[in-house]
């Protein structure tokens, strides 16, 4: 796994704190229960991760989330943008994009 996807795993359990799942971090991340078990094993072993009870981030596993300026962002909280800008069309209509009929230079 590379290191942003690392990063990114790192930054869902500062997220998730003890609500984490693993049936979310294999959905998430495309893992098999093996895979998931050695890469935690493995962010355990560098001392980006300490169990207390549960995983939680070392101030090295924060120093690297800080990295790629993801401490103050929630894992899951993305802002939603409309991207319709027309009336829905019935699925049996053809659907014409504009300026289709024109010529691009």
């Amino acid at each position: 796994m590379n290191d942003y996807k690392l990063t990114l795993m790192l930054h869902y359990f500062n997220t998730a704190d003890a609500s984490y799942s693993y049936n979310e971090l294999l959905r998430f991340f495309g893992v098999q229960n093996d895979q998931l078990d050695e890469i935690i094993n493995m962010l355990l072993g560098k001392g980006y991760l300490y169990i207390d009870g549960y995983l939680k981030l070392t101030d090295k596993g924060l120093k690297k989330i800080n990295e790629y300026s993801l401490a103050d962002v929630k894992f899951d909280e993305m802002e939603e943008v409309d991207i319709f800008n027309g009336d829905k069309i019935e699925m049996s209509e053809i659907y014409i994009p504009k300026r289709f009929n024109s010529k691009y230079k």
